[in-house]
C-alpha cells in the first residue's frame, strides 16, 4: 500500500495533481527537495505551497481509501533551510530529523 499526496498551491487556491510515495518520510523529502532548489516553483515561493496526506492506495485492488481528514505535514517555508556550505543536504537532513522527534510540529500529524 502506498501513501497519496497533494500540495495545496495558496495562491492558485487549489490543490496540485496528486502523486504515490511509500511513506510521509519519503514524502516530505521530495517536498523538502522541491522547496530549497530555486529553480523550482516551490523554492521560488515555498511560503505558498503546503504538503498534504490525502489517501492511501492499494496496488492489490486498485482501492483509494481517503483519510478522513487531510493530514497537513506542514507548509514550505517550514522545509527551506540555509544554503550557505556544502553540508547543505546533511543540515536539511538534520533539520527534518528535529521536526520529526518535536511532537508539536506538524510532521508529526498535524491536522488542517
Amino acid at each position: 500500500m502506498k501513501e497519496m499526496y497533494s500540495i495545496y498551491d495558496s495562491k492558485a487556491e487549489a490543490y496540485m495533481e496528486p502523486w504515490f510515495t511509500e511513506n510521509d518520510q519519503t514524502a516530505t523529502r521530495a517536498f523538502a527537495h522541491s522547496c530549497n532548489d530555486k529553480t523550482h516553483p516551490l523554492g521560488q515561493a515555498p511560503a505558498d505551497y503546503t504538503l498534504f496526506k490525502i489517501a492511501k492506495w492499494d496496488g492489490q485492488t486498485g482501492r483509494v481509501i481517503n483519510e478522513e481528514t487531510k493530514i497537513n505535514l506542514g507548509t514550505g517555508h517550514e522545509y527551506v533551510v540555509p544554503k550557505n556550505d556544502d553540508n547543505h543536504d546533511m543540515f536539511l537532513q538534520a533539520e527534518l530529523e528535529d521536526q520529526r522527534n518535536n511532537p508539536h510540529s506538524k510532521l508529526n500529524g498535524g491536522v488542517e
